[in-house]
């Protein structure tokens, strides 16, 4: 054994150090990993690639939902999307190549993100106006337990593929009720199916112990009369109406910028959270603590703000935080100013990206939530792409400060040119969305820069 041998054993349940010829490290060979199988030590760019990877495949997900979210079905959809997630998951047993996990990262993407988009989708649109803000907030929660999750799962696990095998006995946990759950009768009554819709607004009163007879009664997704129940649009019929439509483009717009600037932060910021532990498992602690405590936050911001001054004021808190870390105060060899206000600002983003979820799928009509909801994740997952080199925009700290104040600020104000949703319906068409406009009166300059909370 040479002199200069340095034992580095890696983290985990056991350590059996055994050393590597013609090297001066020595590995942990109780623990397989990814990296060791496919001899990617010195390869981190073919490792990195698997996360973009996974992004692509998420994209052309999102892109196949444009689509089918409002075609085939929120339900479908989802179902899809997470029987494909299920099928490649458990192929990573398999894997005895690195072009082999290329494949299954890509189609993991294709399934996750198209399941978890439409799925949102599809639950929303059953959801009360009065409890929608506790289903969104919870939903993020979970979102955050995955964290924790993933640690425990992976450090017991000393073998990857079996990890694999792991992850798909909680997907099937997760998946047996989304074969229980019926389509929405308000996407239903959006195709003309009126009659299904029918049935299983009758399926819920015998749940509720309730009689419903809705043989004479006609169904309409609005107040309007007969001729309006079908609803039914193609999609070049959907994307020229968002022409026709002037306030619902402004709207999505609005929404599509929202979703690239927070999702530009969250990632980016996020990376931040790595910095405090020493092992990954101590990192994706420190990350799921940091989110839990934001969308904990995220219920009183929607409780007590709304939707829209509660994405105003997040953007808006982050935009200040930002201008104040470009002071130059250092008070240990560890925390300075900077530091401590980009933590205040992860906060703020990632309450952000937890209430743009909601906001989105209530701004939204029925008849365009797939289409819309799918477009913005588009964004999202470009913005996801740049997040991680925010950082390394210039070598100045006060100049990425100064980009993340900008782009955090004019979110805050194109902010409010849009309505409040809180405890309002959400619209069915893009009439709708016109008309809700004129309701809150946001056609003139001085309504729209009011800031009602209620």
């Amino acid at each position: 054994m040479s002199a200069d041998l340095t034992i580095v054993p890696l983290p985990g349940p056991t350590t059996a150090p055994i050393l590597e010829k013609d090297t001066d490290y020595v590995f942990d060979t109780s623990r397989t990993t990814l990296v060791i199988d496919y001899d990617l030590y010195c390869e981190k760019s073919k490792l990195a690639l698997l996360s973009s990877y996974y992004f692509l495949g998420g994209t052309i997900g999102l892109f196949i939902g444009l689509y089918i979210f409002d075609v085939i079905g929120r339900r479908t959809s989802c179902i899809a999307g997470s029987l494909l997630n299920l099928i490649v998951t458990f192929f990573g047993l398999f894997c005895d190549s690195y072009p082999f996990m290329v494949a299954i990262r890509i189609l993991q993407g294709v399934g996750q993100f198209s399941s978890y988009a439409s799925c949102y989708i599809w639950v929303l649109e059953f959801v009360p106006a009065k409890y929608r803000n506790y289903y969104n907030s919870w939903s993020m929660l979970i979102w955050a337990m995955g964290y924790p999750g993933l640690v425990l799962i992976s450090y017991f696990i000393t073998n990857w593929h079996y990890i694999h095998v792991a992850a798909c006995g909680v997907f099937i946990l997760n998946y047996v009720p989304l074969f229980l759950l019926p389509n929405s009768p308000r996407y239903l009554l959006s195709v003309g199916k009126a009659d299904e819709a029918k049935s299983v607004l009758q399926k819920y009163a015998k749940v509720a112990g309730k009689k419903l007879d809705l043989t004479d009664v006609t169904l309409t997704v609005n107040d309007g009369d007969e001729s309006e129940k079908a609803t039914y649009l193609s999609f070049t019929e959907k994307v020229a109406s968002f022409w026709r439509e002037k306030a619902l483009l402004i709207e999505m717009l609005v929404l599509f910028y929202g979703w690239f600037v927070v999702c530009l932060l969250f990632y980016g910021l996020n990376y931040g959270w790595g910095s405090f532990g020493d092992t990954p498992y101590v990192n994706y602690l420190y990350v799921a603590a940091g989110e839990t405590l934001a969308y904990l936050f995220l219920i009183a911001v929607t409780k007590y703000m709304g939707r829209r001054f509660g994405m105003i004021f997040c953007f808006g808190g982050a935009c200040i935080c930002f201008f104040v870390g470009m002071i130059s105060w250092q008070w240990t060899d560890v925390w300075n100013l900077e530091r401590f206000v980009s933590i205040v600002a992860i906060v703020l983003i990632s309450c952000a990206f937890g209430l743009i979820f909601l906001y989105t799928g209530e701004l939204a009509p029925t008849t365009h939530r797939g289409t819309v909801l799918s477009a913005s994740s588009l964004c999202a997952r470009a913005a996801g792409f740049l997040g991680p080199f925010v950082t390394d925009v210039s070598e100045d700290s006060r100049i990425r400060l100064a980009i993340c104040a900008l782009l955090s600020g004019t979110a805050a104000m194109l902010f409010f040119l849009l309505p409040e949703t809180r405890g309002r319906a959400i619209p069915e068409t893009a009439e709708d969305v016109t008309a809700r406009r004129k309701e809150q009166d946001l056609n003139n300059v001085s309504s729209i820069m009011k800031l009602k909370v209620g």
